[in-house]
């Protein structure tokens, strides 16, 4: 059975998904789907997949960025990083206890995977568009910046209104800020 890895589009490849079709992008915002969407679409090609024609990142510094200070031990300071970076989830969590013992595991796999990564592969030939809140005290520009070291494209920097998860109240923000960086690449 093939894994995530052996479908994920890759952009060092030549080859795309369908040539005459819109552009394929991969989009990550959690902490180790970025660091997993990273590996696969920075990694040199071991096989011939799909690329991907632009990737988006979403509140979340370059590898080798600095770890994340939280003692996954601890449930107390598990659930104090998840309100601290300003989630609905983190209110869920308090409000609703009994979904904790399915989460949490989840969160420290999350923080694990994403302490542990470091990249180190040749850098991508596809366009990075880093997006982050303009409240999001989590991940700072230079850290956002950082991500022009993977790509051999220009970097897009893009900036949406609302903290480390802005996704949930810019919603619309994000999918227009997608959507027009893919249709213009059409």
């Amino acid at each position: 059975m093939p894994t995530e890895a052996d479908v994920a589009p890759d952009p060092t490849s030549d080859t795309r998904t369908d040539p005459g079709g819109p552009p394929d992008v991969l989009v990550a915002h959690l902490r180790a789907e970025t660091a997993g969407a990273a590996e696969r679409v920075l990694l040199p090609a071991r096989r011939r997949l799909p690329t991907v024609d632009r990737l988006f990142v979403s509140a979340r510094a370059a590898s080798r960025s600095r770890p994340v200070d939280v003692d996954t031990d601890s449930d107390a300071a598990l659930l104090a990083h998840i309100r601290d970076l300003g989630s609905a989830g983190g209110r869920h969590l308090d409000v609703e206890p009994r979904l904790r013992p399915v989460v949490l595991p989840a969160l420290r796999g999350d923080l694990a995977v994403l302490n542990s990564y470091r990249f180190a592969g040749e850098p991508v030939r596809c366009p990075i568009t880093a997006i982050s809140g303009s409240e999001d005290d989590n991940v700072s520009s230079d850290e956002i910046r950082a991500w022009q070291r993977h790509t051999t494209q220009p970097l897009h920097r893009a900036e949406l209104p609302g903290g480390h998860f802005y996704l949930e109240t810019a919603t619309a923000d994000l999918v227009d800020l997608v959507l027009r960086q893919v249709l213009a690449a059409v």
